[in-house]
């Protein structure tokens, strides 16, 4: 049995008042995240910090399994009456020490099925004061019972009643869960080549991009448009928007279209590449290059190169060769920032889907660490977690102010090309901690000291296992 656990991270204890929420004294509640190791807490737990799993804030993070027990900690922070309190933690699935060895080998680790579940209890004096038992899990994107076989990322607009992956063959009532609910099926996928995206505008523009290309350096981007409302639609003829005939520097891919409208003033940008990433501005209502000219070769009109890369020791293969490659970029906006996501590594064996932000959709865009991404900064935000593996072709889109990241993985990982399982969907929440996004998911728990009069003035104890 593989090694399967949950990390933790915790927030702060936080009142609230008539007036709003308000942050009081929390004694012993220090070192919540980790940062110090296991200062302060009991239990024959492990820290962890590795980059791969993406701590919400800070780089450390507890890890818990069955056979390590309880983790628990006994503060001398106490209740009051008149006070209402949250307590948030943080978790996901985790792969193994062993594991993370073998991907940094160029082995091909297989996931496992095993679903991890995490209990959390507050005490004070003895007295149970809440208890949180939930499963940690990584949903399965179902159609007609099945798991949605998608290559290249879950792409989703919303048109009226209507939540559509067009590209992937699949719809859902915009009342229901797209993670959790069933998706029924939708036979009316356009025509546009490899790696398609979709685009819902502002300008009302609908369309489906994507390339193909018969080597290299020599590729094309297509786009279909989309004319009527919700499932009744019509897609025009695939035309070329945009072109690569060998005239940048060789082995370079205009794949993996990505269009992008900037709620700031509705400018429409495409992201494309692989090893860099290109940013190039496009016309909202046309779909096509900004200004509509008849050349549309990518070297005359793209703005900036957004990220490059040469590998690390995530992408190495067992001969201790590097892969360098990196591709399906997406591009959002939340607040003040922008953030790129990019797929890095071999499709097949090596996908992490990795980020960086910047104050402009052009760039610069830097890393946790403030690396800038064209010098080859990036940070974590998704890798393989139970038998979820290599996810990559992120698509981010928003509903009421929910966060969605649509994307593919797979089943198993492989040598080159020689799989037999295929991509499937894949859609996680994103939640944002400190301005950046991650996977982790939060579990709130309250408490109003009037509830609990007969342990004013005693410790409060949290327990995890």
């Amino acid at each position: 049995m593989r090694y399967f656990g949950v990390l933790l991270f915790l927030s702060l204890l936080m009142g609230c008042s008539d007036e709003g929420p308000l942050i009081y004294p929390i004694g012993d509640l220090s070192n919540l995240g980790f940062e110090e190791g296991l200062e302060s807490w009991q239990g024959q737990v492990q820290v962890g910090s590795q980059a791969y799993f993406a701590a919400p804030e800070g780089s450390n993070y507890a890890i818990l399994t069955p056979q390590m027990g309880m983790l628990q900690k006994i503060t001398d922070f106490t209740l009051d009456l008149d006070k209402t309190y949250t307590l948030k933690f943080w978790t996901r699935g985790l792969m193994s020490e062993s594991y993370l060895q073998a991907l940094k080998s160029g082995f091909l680790p297989q996931g496992n099925t095993e679903i991890p579940k995490i209990e959390f209890e507050v005490l004070s004096g003895g007295t149970l004061l809440a208890q949180v038992q939930r499963e940690i899990l990584t949903n399965d994107i179902l159609r007609d019972g099945e798991r949605i076989l998608h290559d290249d990322g879950f792409s989703v607009w919303v048109d009226g009643n209507y939540r559509i992956a067009p590209l992937a063959g699949a719809y859902q009532m915009v009342d229901q869960d797209p993670i959790t609910d069933a998706w029924e099926v939708w036979d009316n996928i356009p025509e546009v080549g490899i790696a398609p995206k979709i685009l819902f505008s502002t300008a009302g523009l609908k369309a489906a991009y994507g390339f193909e290309g018969d080597e290299a350096a020599v590729t094309e981007i297509f786009k279909s448009v989309a004319q009527g409302e919700g499932l009744s639609i019509n897609w025009s003829d695939a035309e070329v928007v945009m072109t690569n005939n060998n005239t940048m520097y060789p082995n370079t891919f205009i794949l993996d279209p990505y269009l992008f409208e900037d709620p700031t003033d509705g400018r429409l940008w495409m992201l494309n590449g692989g090893t860099p990433i290109y940013i190039t501005p496009m016309d909202p209502i046309t779909g096509n290059i900004e200004g509509n000219p008849e050349d549309m070769e990518i070297k005359d009109h793209y703005t900036a190169i957004l990220a490059d890369w040469q590998g690390d020791e995530w992408t190495v293969y067992s001969d201790g060769s590097v892969n360098q490659w990196f591709e399906g970029a997406a591009l959002f906006k939340e607040e003040e920032y922008y953030y790129l996501l990019v797929s890095y590594g071999a499709l097949e064996s090596q996908y992490t889907i990795r980020m960086g932000r910047s104050l402009s959709p052009t760039g610069p865009f830097l890393d946790k660490e403030g690396r800038d991404m064209m010098e080859y900064g990036n940070s974590f935000l998704l890798g393989d977690e139970r038998n979820q593996l290599v996810p990559g072709h992120p698509f981010v889109w928003s509903e009421q102010g929910v966060v969605y990241m649509g994307y593919d993985y797979r089943m198993e990982r492989a040598e080159g090309f020689d799989f037999e399982s295929g991509d499937f969907a894949g859609i996680r929440r994103l939640y944002f901690v400190d301005g950046w996004p991650t996977i982790w998911t939060p579990i709130e728990v309250q408490l109003q000291g009037a509830d609990y009069p007969e342990v004013i003035g005693q410790n409060l104890e949290i327990r995890f296992k």
